[in-house]
């Protein structure tokens, strides 16, 4: 490119044809938004830096910003019709951080999770409710873990495998307040409890969570309404995989995910739990 047809480039305000080609053949960033050209021959309109193989000159016209009215139907490869990348980028940048900012107080620090829990305290009870034992874990933060099982031992080992590199210590005296909140909610899923909560997912997860908690005593919801419910209808299965990562049962009532047809799906803790805890709240 010469120095001539930069400067040329700098300056113009894409008013005029020859500036406007200039900006086509070199693919103008700046050019974005100032005009648009179409194609005779496809009738379909593009921004000055589409990607795609320039038409005969002979067939191009330009256009302001909106050549609809023209009677062209708008690329799909760079779709003039939509904002311009950079505000879409710069849209998906914000949005991101607001998801961020939003869920910092509701769990550990991803990182911190991703090491395994490196430098975390967790303290832990295991204690028996109506569906068997339960674990409950919690760092100084809030509750991190509450699981059904069996075995009292897997469900420490399971904790441990989840968290590493963590201090795992048994529950002291302080942390009774905690469990004894968690054991209410098990045997009184009507009861409104105010616990905090120390869980780390991604944005997507952390939506389907708070859906499940918003789900009234006594119904249920289909992966399917929860993936509509969230803007992404076709979302079902990533629904059911949050559903099965919920690391805090009962208090994110993740047994209240049920079938489209209202039958039960999967239960991390096994489906005659999710059974008992339906039944428990008169929902099946």
């Amino acid at each position: 490119m010469s120095t001539r047809q930069t400067n040329d480039i700098a300056g113009s305000d894409y008013v005029t044809a020859d500036g406007r080609r200039l900006a086509l053949q070199q693919r103008a960033p700046s050019a974005d938004g100032q005009c648009v050209c179409s194609v005779a021959a496809t009738d379909v309109f593009c921004r000055p830096t589409c990607p795609s193989r320039p038409a005969l000159r002979k067939t191009v016209a330009f256009h302001d910003t909106d050549a609809v009215l023209a009677g062209f139907r708008p690329c799909k490869r760079c779709r003039p019709d939509e904002a311009l990348p950079q505000s879409r980028h710069a849209e998906a940048v914000t949005q991101a951080c607001r998801l961020i900012e939003a869920a910092d107080a509701l769990g550990m620090k991803p990182g911190d999770y991703q090491r395994g829990g490196l430098g975390v305290d967790i303290r832990f009870t295991i204690t028996t409710s109506l569906h068997g034992s339960v674990l409950v874990a919690g760092t100084d933060r809030g509750i991190c873990s509450v699981r059904f099982g069996d075995d009292p031992a897997a469900l420490t080992e399971e904790l441990q495998a989840n968290f590493l590199l963590a201090t795992i210590v048994p529950a002291d005296r302080a942390f009774g307040d905690w469990v004894d909140t968690v054991l209410t909610q098990i045997a009184h899923p009507g009861q409104t409890v105010d616990l905090p909560l120390d869980i780390q997912g991604t944005a997507f997860r952390q939506r389907v969570w708070q859906i499940l908690r918003d789900i009234p005593l006594g119904q249920t919801a289909s992966d399917t309404g929860i993936a509509q419910r969230i803007g992404q209808p076709t979302a079902a299965r990533a629904v059911a995989g949050a559903c099965a990562s919920n690391p805090v049962a009962v208090i994110v009532p993740c047994h209240r995910a049920v079938r489209t047809d209202g039958g039960l799906s999967g239960y991390r803790w096994g489906i005659d739990r999710k059974r008992a805890l339906l039944e428990q709240e008169g929902a099946f």
